[in-house]
């Protein structure tokens, strides 16, 4: 006769082990929820996500070698920016919109958590070279007159000037001092992981789960959601297997945290969560 959840030496982890395989798999996610709080199941999953997110990264080496970066147009960057990154808050309709910043030669899309800044010359587009022009030393954008785009309701994108100003988004992230910066590195093979473990803490209803990286002061953590965006984003603009570097201005009260490319490529702002009781987090320190 087949041993029950109900008997498992260590029920808790073999439900997680199950629902880390099948997220459908309501047998298991209901016996957590019915014999555990949210307090009990986040101390819980923390200590199973060690182990898992070691083994994430022995299975998927082999999709490393599989894997090619494949390069939309710019039309499907914009509206990949719109769908994934714009703000959708309507009180904000300047953070509704993708903004094309004519003086520092970037594409910026944010919605106050996450805040893309891509330079023109080096969009992760396969028409730049229909799309960016250069003469006389400088880059800017043809065929688009204004300022900031957006979709209308047939799904075309719209190019028009932003009635509102703008954030000042330059002022957010900091100049970079390679000798003034902690860092962080996260191999990109831990996403598949974590983004099962922030699948599972939105199903047993865990409310907010916590990231702590290295290079954080300690009162500050990255929410496990956000994270996951970060990787996802990156990975889909820029190749899925490149090391990601996490960095921290010492000199910044807030701490926030940003990728670095060394071309200079791409800034990508993940603001940090604060708290006395993020005492239980992932420790990514692998």
């Amino acid at each position: 006769m087949e041993t029950t959840i109900l008997t498992e030496i260590n029920p808790i982890s073999e439900c997680f082990s199950k629902l880390s395989k099948n997220l459908s798999d309501r047998r298991s996610l209901d016996y957590l929820l019915e014999n555990y709080d949210e307090d009990e199941l986040k101390t819980e999953l923390i200590k199973f996500s060690k182990d898992f997110l070691t083994s994430t990264l022995d299975n998927e080496i082999e999709l490393q070698k599989r894997y090619k970066r494949k390069l939309g147009t710019f039309d499907e960057l914009v509206k990949y920016l719109l769908k994934n990154i714009c703000s959708k808050d309507q009180l904000r309709p300047a953070m509704n919109t993708v903004y094309y910043d004519k003086e520092q030669k970037n594409i910026v899309a944010t919605d106050a958590h996450i805040l893309a800044a891509m330079s023109l010359k080096n969009l992760p587009i396969s028409d730049i070279n229909e799309n960016i022009t250069s003469f006389a030393g400088d880059v800017f954008l043809s065929h688009y007159a204004f300022d900031s785009f957006k979709i209308d309701k047939y799904g075309d994108i719209l190019n028009e000037n932003l009635n509102d100003k703008y954030p000042k988004y330059k002022d957010i992230l900091p100049e970079l001092n390679y000798f003034d910066y902690s860092y962080f590195s996260i191999n990109p093979l831990l996403f598949n992981g974590l983004k099962t473990l922030n699948k599972m803490a939105k199903k047993l209803r865990i409310k907010r789960m916590a990231v702590k990286l290295e290079c954080l002061e300690n009162k500050s953590y990255l929410g496990l959601s956000n994270l996951v965006r970060y990787i996802e984003l990156h990975q889909k603009l820029y190749g899925n297997y490149s090391y990601i570097h996490f960095t921290r201005n010492s000199n910044s009260e807030s701490s926030m945290l940003y990728n670095i490319d060394l071309l200079d490529q791409f800034r990508l702002l993940i603001m940090p969560v604060y708290g006395h009781d993020l005492n239980e987090c992932f420790d990514l320190n692998l």
